[in-house]
């Protein structure tokens, strides 16, 4: 199961382009696409990935200099703490594997969607998760 998801830090809602295919340029453009339209009246959108190398693709790029709407920033390399997407993941593998086993896989996939698609419900232990208050120090 390949799951590009955004998580929306102000909503603590959880966008996703689910399927069984790898994820490569094709289906990151695909899934920028689907971000456009969620968010359709949104003047601009701003999407903070990790640095997978299909974000870098030349398509990805192609794609976003025509739709400037949509702006990538990539986040540095070994910063979990800035990398709110990956908080969000490590909460949903803690209450979708952990302590958890599925005989088949098709009830693994089911609960994996039930869990994606009603983030909200966890909107209290979301809030103190995906918190964006970033203490700076200088050396």
């Amino acid at each position: 199961m390949n799951i590009p998801g955004a998580y929306n830090p102000d909503t603590y809602s959880f966008f996703h382009l689910t399927g069984e295919e790898n994820c490569n340029a094709d289906r990151v453009v695909e899934f920028l696409k689907n971000v456009g339209k969620t968010y359709c009246h949104a003047p601009e959108i701003t999407i903070y990935s990790d640095n997978a190398r299909y974000f870098y693709a030349a398509k990805v790029r192609e794609w976003l200099d025509n739709n400037p709407r949509i702006t990538l920033v990539h986040l540095p390399p070994y910063a979990p703490n800035l990398n709110l997407i990956g908080r969000f993941w490590k909460y949903a593998k803690k209450n979708l594997v952990r302590n958890n086993y599925c005989k088949e896989y098709k009830t693994f996939r089911a609960k994996v969607f039930r869990f994606l698609n009603n983030a909200g419900d966890y909107v209290n232990d979301l809030k103190t998760l995906t918190v964006e208050k970033f203490q700076i120090v200088y050396a």
